[in-house]
């Protein structure tokens, strides 16, 4: 397997399963989490030539420097696939969703959220009743086709 590949492939599931702390940067709609010796970036890149967000990720050394840049285009021939019997997802879709989970944990989302939905259900318990919620089950069979082009 292409290591680079095996690296995104890892990057995702650590970063879907909560193991990988992201914090923000100085720089907007970018994000980055540490390692011992060395630090990753993701960012979201608006409306590049062809008007398509992009995303990015960059690996740094403990001096500083940026030793690679890695794109969606770089893996485009792989798939990836987090869960036995899950459609495989296409390089730029993992992309986007490392970068919406680093930026979710970075900005403390999560928290906002619950913190939110208990001021509300504060406000609604005098009458007892609750919204009734149910995910959509998903008919779609067709693999990941989310490419931008």
């Amino acid at each position: 397997m292409n290591k680079t590949a095996n690296f995104i492939g890892q990057l995702y599931a650590a970063t879907i399963e909560d193991k990988i702390q992201w914090d923000k940067t100085v720089e907007e709609n970018q994000f980055q989490t540490s390692f011992t010796n060395y630090s990753i970036k993701i960012g979201l890149y608006q409306g590049g030539y062809d008007d398509v967000d992009n995303y990015e990720l960059s690996v740094i050394n403990s001096d500083g420097i940026e030793i690679a840049k890695i794109n969606p285009n770089d893996v485009e021939s792989f798939t990836f696939r987090y869960k036995q019997g899950e459609q495989p997802k296409s390089s730029y879709r993992i992309f986007r969703e490392i970068y919406e989970k680093a930026r979710r944990t970075a900005l403390g989302i999560e928290q906002a959220l619950d913190d939110l939905m208990t001021s509300l259900k504060a406000l609604r318990t005098s009458d007892g009743k609750q919204p009734e919620i149910k995910e959509k089950k998903s008919t779609d069979d067709k693999p990941d086709d989310d490419i931008p082009f």
